[in-house]
């Protein structure tokens, strides 16, 4: 909950005001958060599924962090314009 509360105040920032090396930190952990989401989603989540709706929403919760690494990296790629 934390992480996610100084991400948004992060990315808040990095909104009104580009700054690499911002959005290099940013991006790093995000990507950091996506490797430990899915690690936490095969070793301790997939032993536990039982319903197709588990698999949804654990599919989801390993894809979202994956989709925000692509999409701001892409951003840091592009210089932001994007």
């Amino acid at each position: 909950m934390t992480f996610d509360a100084i991400l948004a105040v992060a990315l808040g920032v990095l909104h009104r005001r580009w700054r690499d090396g911002l959005a290099r930190a940013i991006t790093v952990a995000i990507g950091a958060d996506a490797l430990l989401t899915l690690f936490e989603g095969v070793t301790w989540n997939v032993p536990r599924i039982a319903t197709a709706s588990e698999w949804a929403v654990l599919a989801l919760a390993i894809a979202a962090p994956i989709a925000a690494f692509v999409t701001l990296w892409r951003a840091r790629v592009r210089g932001h314009s994007a």
